[in-house]
């Protein structure tokens, strides 16, 4: 097919003029498309950037200006890797303005920054491969840059940090084949670290899917001129080494991480395949919603519709431009990879490609397809800027009006003023843009049209982009007013780790006075998420620890954390639940209740998290089912008050766990000692035995946990107020599960509630919308344990540890972890590097015995290390309630000893009888090793040029031959026949 004639290449200095303008408007669309936060005086929302981008670089922030390298964090998942993790994009360069102004501000500035340099690159790569109009590039970038891809992304901030080098990578590879020249493969090794530094690894993996095929594309190019075909490849393949080299610092921990993590060795098909875009959606996620909520903001990938219509003319032009295939290609690639589990691409893909099974959300491929649509947008816009005009003045007149008129109307619907559906929203876009393409077409009156067009797809996409749910902002207090929960518990971190079990469903107490916060500082649209993103704070959800300096046992990553042994642990423990299955899931949503005292203990938690709006109410009186205590046949329970309270009657939440609809039995007893002494007894279903009288109260009490358990509300009136100081409950014929019990004065309306947990010895400390429970001896962070057993077998040590019968406060199950079954010889080596680096002995000794029966113990934490003094009569073991994880080390009195795996994820030191110094350390070789690989990798790109002289007979040009390479919309030279 012959080849549409073009301009010969614009040199970079007759070009600057047309870039500044682009790169001027492109700021200022995306300036105006989150003026919400940019200009004030909110800040931006969203789950995700409160919960988590908040928290990780707030840590981030904290440790490295008080001098500490964030290795490690001790507030989430019972401890985990931080620097390790690379969604905390330690050494992301542009992040560094996060040390300088607020976190929500600094957020605000990374978003813009990043939408602009993303729209900016993909501007000056269509300007620079297609020699596309200017304003044909200023579409292509703003199609890109905010389209709906990034725009809905906006709350992942590593996501858009990521994604926005995508061009400029692109434009490094033509710049290093065009000029020939070392510096240029050393620009695009550094875009290659940067994009890796930035934290998304799906992102990462796409962007670097689409490079690879650019580079496939520019060799088909050249196969009539196999030198620089070679040349190509070499250097492709060079810089995308010393790129990945530079971030080895990075990479190789997360690596070391990723083999730990719950996506070692990929996902299974369901987990893998969430998120897939339906087929018959389509259609409606490649449109703005403008006004409409997109259902997730996962599936949106629209370009706009003036954007849509141009590239559909892109598409029908293309094949007169090199290229047209790839672009073509990546939007069918993307589409079909965005439906997962409906499409055959996706499972080949998931069952084939290396790396492809670690990721999910399918239809984040809408990236590739958004790349295509954008550029393709540019050529048709291209096509009709310079396309000859074809209209006569005397049109003119209906083509502003058309455009006018549909502008108007489609503001109207946009704003609410009419019930105009978003579908006529894009009907009317679509008339005024058709209008301005005719308008662009006008003779006399042309540049007026092709402003007007670019103007107008700017525009919509301005106003498309302003909806989405990570665009609208929140007061800042949000972030810097703390909720009394985390006042609580940043002053008293000697309580243990805290568990959140409330839940995220909410109606908070004090809604008004946030909600007129909300509509003070950020507007009236802020009132509710203002109340909502507060009260996350107040329930620790998931993340917020962090940025508080709260020790959680919770956490969420939605990457490579939590840890398998993480998971493994959990499942011990958690009841059954529709989602404990899932080991993304939060703590506070696979449990209804705290777990039972021991493991309480074994975890390290000191203080339980829940709502108050999860109580059960009936008649006045508040029940609180945090806790239940589980009663065998014919067991009893006391439980004391710390001062006699007075009552006139009392009620029990109970359940029984054989209960059947056979008949009415006594399933308790109650009695009541007085603070005069004295004290009566009352038995259910038995009225008159005494002058008190247990009244069972048909009433369908909302339990949640356990699950289908039949509950019933027991209320004893009392003929007399009388002052009560201990309640005994015993049960009778059968096991009895005991939810709540709230004693209550009428003559005062006071009422108190008794957790039913005097084993745990929790005391609320803190009651309103949140209630806070304390534990009135936490269990410490290091125990000294006499008592061992091996098992190398996780589902054994997992089904002891499940045993109500197993002793978690006396006995260790203790393995050391087998990293054998990698799946490939690589990972196998590496991973043999870094444990030999890290001191790992080939094959552990097995765990000495336990004998100790009498010790003392004396710890002092640091943030990464711990030092214990200890004293027993016998060998035994440190227990430290803290993640097990490559990369710790320990010596007893200087004298290096293994660091075992105790109950499947936590650290056990063996100690000698006698008395010992145990110092425990977090020194990971895989940084070291890593950094030495990005020293190694900038040492190369330094000496470059020196390097690559060697290959100076394929870097030179052949005789008589341009240094410029091919165009793709310019006809061969000669030279490369």
């Amino acid at each position: 097919m012959t080849q549409r004639s073009a301009p010969q290449q614009i040199a970079w200095g007759e070009d600057l003029p047309s870039l500044l303008w682009i790169a001027a408007g492109l700021l200022a669309a995306a300036l105006l498309a989150y003026r919400r936060f940019t200009f004030g005086p909110g800040v931006p929302g969203g789950y995700d950037t409160q919960t988590y981008f908040f928290p990780y670089h707030t840590a981030v922030v904290r440790d490295l200006l008080h001098g500490r390298f964030p290795l490690w964090e001790n507030d989430l998942f019972l401890g985990a890797p931080l620097f390790a993790n690379i969604q905390s994009a330690v050494l992301y360069l542009p992040n560094v303005f996060f040390f300088f102004i607020p976190i929500p501000e600094a957020i605000a500035t990374s978003v813009v920054l990043h939408v602009w340099w993303g729209a900016f690159g993909a501007a000056v790569l269509c300007r620079r491969t297609w020699r596309v109009h200017w304003l044909a590039a200023f579409i292509g970038g703003i199609a890109f840059g905010l389209g709906g891809f990034f725009s809905a992304q906006a709350g992942h901030l590593n996501q858009v940090d990521a994604a926005a080098w995508l061009p400029w990578l692109i434009l490094g590879l033509d710049a290093a084949w065009q000029q020939r020249r070392a510096r240029y493969v050393a620009t695009v090794a550094v875009i290659v670290a940067l994009q890796f530094l930035a934290g998304h690894t799906q992102e990462s993996y796409y962007l670097l899917v689409i490079a690879a095929l650019w580079i496939v594309w520019r060799l088909f190019q050249h196969l009539h001129a196999p030198r620089m075909a070679l040349f190509i490849a070499l250097m492709s393949l060079l810089a995308v080494i010393l790129g990945i080299g530079l971030s080895g610092v990075q990479l190789l921990p997360t690596y070391e991480l990723a083999q730990q993590s719950i996506r070692s060795g990929g996902l299974p098909l369901g987990e893998a395949s969430s998120f897939s875009l339906r087929p018959d959606q389509l259609l409606r996620e490649f449109l703005p919603a403008y006004s409409e909520q997109p259902a997730s903001t996962e599936y949106v990938g629209y370009v706009g519709v003036g954007g849509f219509l141009l590239a559909v003319l892109g598409m029908v032009s293309i094949w007169k431009r090199q290229g047209g295939v790839l672009l073509l290609g990546l939007l069918v690639l993307g589409i079909a990879l965005a439906f997962g589990l409906y499409s055959p691409v996706w499972h080949a893909a998931w069952k084939f490609v290396p790396g492809f099974a670690s990721f999910r959300v399918p239809a984040r491929a809408l990236y590739m397809s958004t790349f295509a649509l954008s550029l393709l947008a540019s050529v048709g816009a291209d096509v009709t800027l310079t396309a000859r005009p074809r209209f006569a003045p005397a049109m003119t007149p209906l083509w502003v009006g058309l455009i006018v008129g549909a502008a108007a109307l489609g503001a109207r619907g946009v704003l609410g003023a009419t019930g105009m559906s978003p579908l006529a929203v894009n009907g009317l876009t679509a008339v005024a843009t058709a209008a301005a393409i005719a308008l662009a077409l006008t003779r006399r009156v042309a540049w007026g049209g092709r402003l007007t067009l670019a103007l107008l797809c700017a525009g919509e996409l301005v106003v498309a982009a302003s909806w989405l749910p990570p665009n609208q902002p929140v007061p800042r207090q949000v972030y810097s007013d703390l909720q009394q929960t985390v006042t609580l518990l940043q002053n008293g971190n000697e309580n243990g780790r805290a568990l959140s079990i409330a839940r995220s469903g909410f109606v908070p107490g004090d809604e008004a006075t946030r909600e007129a916060i909300g509509r003070l500082t950020a507007g009236k649209a802020a009132a509710v998420p203002t109340s909502i993103y507060m009260k996350y704070q107040d329930v620790l959800t998931p993340n917020l620890p962090l940025a508080y300096g709260v020790q959680s046992v919770d956490g969420y990553d939605g990457g490579i954390l939590p840890l398998r042994d993480y998971v493994l642990l959990k499942s011990a423990f958690l009841p059954p639940c529709p989602i404990c299955s899932n080991p993304d899931a939060l703590l506070r949503d696979e449990l209804s209740t705290p777990p039972s005292p021991s493991w309480l203990d074994l975890l390290g938690i000191g203080t339980i998290v829940n709502d108050r709006l999860q109580d059960f109410h009936w008649n006045g009186l508040d029940f609180d089912l945090t806790f239940t205590s589980v009663l065998p046949r014919e067991s009893s329970l006391a439980l004391h008050l710390d001062a006699a309270e007075p009552a006139s009657t009392l009620g029990f939440v109970v359940s029984a766990t054989t209960q059947s609809d056979s008949g009415p039995a006594p399933t308790m007893t109650v009695i009541l000692h007085f603070a005069d002494g004295s004290s009566e007894q009352a038995v259910e279903g038995i009225p008159g035995s005494t002058q008190l009288q247990l009244q069972p109260i048909p009433v369908a009490v909302p339990l949640r946990a356990p699950a289908g358990a039949k509950a019933q509300l027991l209320v004893v009136q009392l003929p007399t107020r009388r002052w009560i100081s201990s309640i005994s409950i015993q049960a009778l014929q059968e096991p009895l599960d005991l939810h709540a019990v709230t004693i209550y004065d009428a003559l005062t309306r006071g009422q108190w509630q008794l957790p039913p947990t005097p084993s745990s010895g929790f005391k609320r400390v803190l009651r309103g919308d949140v209630s806070v429970y304390e534990a009135s001896s936490p269990a410490p962070f290091a125990s000294l344990y006499g008592s061992m057993r091996t098992s190398g077998d996780n589902g054994t040590i997992a089904k002891e540890l499940s045993n109500p019968s197993f002793p978690l406060s006396h006995t260790l199950l203790l393995s050391y972890p087998d990293f054998l079954p990698l799946r490939s010889l690589a990972s196998r080596a590496i991973h043999r590097i870094i444990a030999i680096a890290n001191g790992d002995p080939r094959l552990p000794p097995p765990p000495p015995s336990a004998r100790c029966t009498n010790g003392t113990l004396t710890v002092q934490q640091q943030r990464q290390v711990i030092t214990a003094q200890t004293s027993c009569s016998g060998p035994s073991y440190l227990l430290l309630r803290q993640s097990w994880y490559p990369g710790w080390k320990a010596t007893v009195d200087g004298h290096r000893v293994p660091i075992y795996r105790a109950d499947l994820a936590l650290q056990a030191v063996p100690v000698p009888a006698g008395r010992h110094t145990v110092r425990v350390w977090y020194a990971p070789a895989s940084v070291w090793l890593g950094a030495i690989a990005s020293v190694i990798a900038t040492i190369l790109l330094a000496g470059l040029p020196w390097l690559l002289r060697p290959l100076s007979w394929l870097i030179r040009p052949p005789a008589n031959a341009s240094t410029t390479a091919v165009s793709p919309s310019e006809p061969r030279e000669k030279e490369h026949g």
